[in-house]
């Protein structure tokens, strides 16, 4: 299985103006679940007198790397739900608070690599104290804080910017995160402003010390499994739970796969995910995560299984072909149940995909033929 980093929640910074030790962050967006799903947190402040002594995600403790004077980051396995609170809590009373949230898929559960780096004013390109090592198939996740400074455009070297966001609420401060998939030395720097910072990285392994490999296919249309406000098809093929029999209401818990920027109240995820046996992932063109998938024909691949979060009724909406246009004819199938199942286990049964069907499913996956 690939490693594979997913930004997913970019919460509103808190002003605690002191009045409290502890910031709660409620119903944090945590992506589709899975079992080895590692939720990854920034946390920024933009004032240094305080430790920060615990951090929860969903209830539980985190392991938090604490070197950053201003900023920090906390990760634990979170294999179930779609939302989570995230609670900091320091040794005083605190000031500003912001978090950044993300997920790992198809790496091993604790960092491999940490650095950081603090200078009370450095000129940018802003830099870890020194480099840290990615290793290869693996991810790197790095968070920036900037205190008292806002309303700045924040650029990368060496890294994909993934939120950066600021408050003037209060003491102004700016806390960005980015990544990397890029295997060996990485030396991140952050672009802002000159000025004081603080800087961490974590860099975490694929699961099993290596990337998997997958098999050549012929090409088949690009799928992706997003909302539809409507029962029109558009597309690459996308998968809707709306809370009404009706396709015509807004879906919740909506994903689509294949998509880097899908439109809003879409959770993206990437093809890596998407497999044609058990351990062989559908071959992919262009960009591993975000290009075309392909399926050869008469061998179906099949998407993972996707926690709606509960069996309530809904109607499902598949729309095929939503951001891009793929080649060859192509079927999409479905199938659901009230109770987990494995990506390629023998039941629930498939049925073909035609219209929005109405099922009180709360596990549901889709599968792609291709028929030259």
């Amino acid at each position: 299985m690939a490693a594979v980093w997913l930004k997913t929640d970019a919460p509103v910074h808190q002003n605690l103006a002191f009045g409290s030790d502890t910031a709660t962050f409620s119903n944090v967006a945590i992506g589709t679940a899975s079992a080895d799903r590692v939720v990854v947190v920034s946390i920024g402040t933009e004032y240094n007198g305080r430790t920060l002594d615990s951090v929860t995600i969903g209830g539980s403790a985190a392991t938090v790397y604490n070197n950053g004077e201003f900023v920090h980051l906390a990760y634990r396995v979170v294999s179930t739900g779609t939302t989570a609170d995230v609670v900091c809590v320091w040794s005083a009373a605190q000031d500003i608070v912001g978090i950044h949230a993300g997920i790992l898929t198809g790496t091993e559960a604790t960092p491999t690599n940490s650095a950081d780096g603090t200078s009370a004013y450095q000129a940018a390109p802003h830099d870890l104290t020194a480099a840290i090592t990615v290793p290869t198939g693996g991810i790197g996740i790095v968070a920036h804080l900037l205190p008292q400074s806002a309303g700045l455009t924040v650029t990368w070297d060496n890294a994909t910017a993934e939120y950066s966001t600021d408050t003037t609420d209060g003491n102004a401060q700016t806390l960005s995160t980015a990544s990397t998939t890029t295997g060996g030395s990485w030396d991140p720097g952050w672009n802002g402003t000159d000025a004081g910072y603080s800087m961490v990285a974590l860099t975490f392994a694929v699961a099993g010390g290596s990337p998997s490999s997958s098999p050549s296919a012929s090409l088949s249309p690009s799928a992706s499994l997003s909302p539809s406000s409507s029962g029109s098809a558009s597309g690459s093929a996308s998968l809707s739970p709306s809370s009404s029999p009706s396709p015509s209401i807004a879906a919740e818990n909506a994903v689509t796969w294949g998509e880097e920027t899908p439109d809003a109240g879409e959770e993206r995820q990437s093809w890596q995910r998407w497999q044609v046996s058990a351990g062989v992932k559908a071959t992919v063109q262009g960009d591993a995560d975000w290009g075309a998938v392909e399926a050869a024909d008469g061998t179906p691949i099949y998407g993972d299984v996707v926690d709606i979060g509960d069996a309530n009724a809904r109607t499902y909406t598949v729309t095929k072909d939503k951001y891009a246009t793929g080649t060859g004819n192509v079927s999409l199938y479905i199938r659901g149940d009230t109770s987990t199942f494995t990506q390629h286990a023998g039941t629930p049964s498939w049925a073909l995909y035609t219209v929005p069907t109405a099922q009180s499913w709360r596990y549901v996956q889709l599968r792609i033929d291709y028929s030259a």
